[in-house]
């Protein structure tokens, strides 16, 4: 860490209370405090907070120290302590965390600014919160981070602003594909999904969306930090660039690999124990080299049962060691999963929770059986880890043409759930056996691309620069206001 700059600037970097969208709002966070000694505090609900802290003694009103210059602080969601039924429905619990979530969320940042040696001076938030520019009687300069890709941002900002290169979609004619400016002819189940009149189960989603889009033609940040590094989307983020969007874009990622502190993840005192449990590290270590086949679907996308029996067949039968990870579901989204596995598979493990940069990183790791949510993908690439990929819905089905057509780093088994295409166990079997010449070039090009994405987040590298360059005009900013 970079010396304590007295006259460095307060960032505040607020999430949404999901672990998706902060974890890798904990990664941005340590780099903004670790370069040029910046102030950082990282602030979520208050639900989360209690998850967060690793010290039973800590004062739930005070902030946490995570280290010299970071804090992290919590905000009250409006529904009383301990009762997650309110939050288990998704659109009752938005429209509260909008109304009580801003008036508690501008008390906190005001509190900062009339008390503190380093007042707030900027605001950056994670998507689904996108009133945080809007807090009342306070102006801030306000950022977003990203958590998708740039295309799939491409993709929104060009629908949602009627922009003639994107065809209106409708119910009665779904099926059109669509080819945007620095980007390759996306087939209609590989648009986002988001930009689909029918919106399933996650309408809570697409209006988030929307509504961040909204802010970013208002002009209402000044800048986008996106997990990514300038030579994995090169033409794409120029092209935004040239058509003007209202906001600079800084592909600043990936964030994951300039942090190797695990303490930094979200991590529950359950996650802990399972953990110690489960003690998959030491289960890795006994594996031979590249062996292992690591199963995740993240927090909140799932198999139906039938794609998760074939899984299960296909993956066993290939005598393949393999670590597969069940999370449950997050804010009561699609409660009734799939049934498990039985738990003893032969050479598998099943296990609740791990640590997926420690997993990803460990030498025994073979390929990565993912539903390509861009935090799993970024980890992936900049770990060198293939892909087997199950994408669902939204920017996944995206991420999932770029794994396997356009970066080479994985196979497509599935093109997600609206395709409706049950991937039989030979397939499965099949992709994830895969050796000879297709798998030594899978691994080579995705080891071109974890030297790429290392080069990016190193000193000097695109990434690195970006960030500087938005710290510097923060603090620019601050001298001159």
């Amino acid at each position: 860490m970079e010396p304590e700059n007295p006259d460095a600037p307060h960032i505040l970097l607020v999430s949404f209370p999901a672990r998706g969208h902060l974890n890798p709002l904990l990664h941005l966070a340590k780099r903004l405090a670790s370069c040029q000694g910046n102030h950082v505090t990282v602030c979520t609900c208050e639900s989360h907070g209690k998850k967060m802290r690793t010290n039973a003694s800590t004062n739930s009103g005070l902030a946490d120290p995570v280290g010299e210059g970071f804090l992290r602080d919590y905000f009250n969601d409006g529904f009383d302590e301990g009762d997650e039924c309110p939050r288990k429905d998704i659109n009752t619990y938005m429209g509260q965390l909008r109304v009580i979530g801003r008036q508690n969320l501008t008390r906190l940042i005001k509190k900062t600014r009339e008390d503190s040696r380093h007042p707030v001076c900027c605001v950056i938030n994670a998507p689904f919160l996108g009133w945080v520019n809007d807090v009342a009687d306070v102006k801030i300069p306000n950022a977003l981070n990203w958590l998708q890709n740039c295309a799939s941002l491409a993709a929104y900002y060009h629908y949602f602003r009627a922009i003639g290169e994107f065809p209106i979609l409708c119910d009665n004619e779904p099926e059109i594909d669509v080819r945007l400016t620095g980007m390759p002819l996306l087939r209609h189940d590989e648009i986002p999904s988001f930009v689909h009149p029918s919106e399933g189960p996650y309408g809570f989603i697409r209006d988030a969306l929307i509504e961040q889009v909204r802010a970013l033609c208002r002009g209402e940040k000044f800048c986008i930090l996106i997990d990514t590094f300038a030579n994995l989307e090169k033409d794409l983020i120029a092209h935004l660039k040239r058509v003007s969007l209202e906001v600079d874009i800084k592909p600043v990622g990936p964030n994951n690999r300039a942090n190797k502190s695990a303490a930094l993840t979200l991590t529950t005192s359950e996650d802990a124990a399972k953990n110690n449990t489960d003690s998959f590290l030491e289960w890795l270590d006994n594996q031979p080299p590249a062996s292992v086949v690591y199963i995740s679907f993240g927090t909140i996308s799932y198999l139906r049962q039938e794609q998760l029996n074939e899984l299960n067949f296909g993956i066993v039968n290939s005598g393949l060691p393999f670590l597969w990870v069940l999370h449950g579901p997050e804010f009561g989204v699609r409660e009734a999963r799939a049934t498990a596995p039985d738990r003893n598979l032969g050479r598998g493990r099943l296990i609740d929770w791990c640590s997926q940069d420690r997993v990803l990183a460990h030498p025994a790791l073979n390929c990565f059986v993912t539903h390509c949510g861009w935090n799993s993908t970024m980890e992936a690439i900049s770990s060198g880890v293939p892909n087997l990929t199950f994408p669902q819905w939204n920017d996944q089905v995206t991420a999932a043409m770029y794994i396997g057509d356009l970066y080479r780093t994985g196979i497509r088994a599935s093109k997600g759930e609206a395709d409706q295409k049950l991937d039989s166990r030979d397939e499965v079997l099949r992709c994830a056996a895969v050796t000879g010449d297709k798998a030594e070039a899978l691994k080579a090009n995705v080891g071109v691309w974890k030297e790429k994405a290392a080069a990016a987040i190193g000193v000097g590298g695109s990434s690195d620069k970006n960030l500087r360059a938005f710290i510097d005009q923060i603090r620019s900013d601050r001298i001159n206001d």
